[in-house]
């Protein structure tokens, strides 16, 4: 059998190891429990003070607002004329995503073959789910 450590237990060439240990994943409940606890206003009422920390020459605070506001470098931040054109539109990724989701059995039904029925319908389908997200959101 062929070495496939070193001395000093590194992977000598040829021998990549394996995947490593798996991305640790979010837990939904965890999530959930925090939106439960605090509201948009109150989330409103931190990222205020994280502000004014941050203004004040907190570097914590700074620290996480670049994160949010900015991204991780490791990470892909949408662009910042992608959030302008969102906001003008009043446009939410998610919520279209999500929509979308919930929609795809419907618009791929054949009961609306035509291209035009089916954006009409698309857009009725993805208004139906998008009031249903609300709606959960809101209880």
């Amino acid at each position: 059998m062929a070495v496939r450590r070193d001395t000093q237990g590194r992977f000598t060439v040829g021998h990549p190891g394996g995947p490593g240990r798996p991305k640790r994943q979010t837990e939904a409940g965890y999530l959930s429990t925090m939106m439960s606890v605090v509201d948009l206003d109150q989330w409103r009422r931190i990222c205020e003070k994280a502000r004014d920390d941050a203004l004040a020459g907190d570097e914590k605070a700074r620290s996480w607002l670049a994160r949010y506001l900015v991204g991780d470098p490791s990470a892909k931040a949408p662009a910042t004329t992608e959030v302008i054109i969102q906001q003008l539109l009043q446009l939410d990724p998610a919520l279209d995503k999500a929509a979308m989701r919930l929609a795809a059995p419907e618009l791929t039904s054949e009961e609306f073959p035509g291209l035009a029925a089916k954006e009409r319908h698309e857009s009725v389908v993805r208004a139906e789910a998008a009031a249903a997200i609300l709606q959960a959101e809101a209880v």
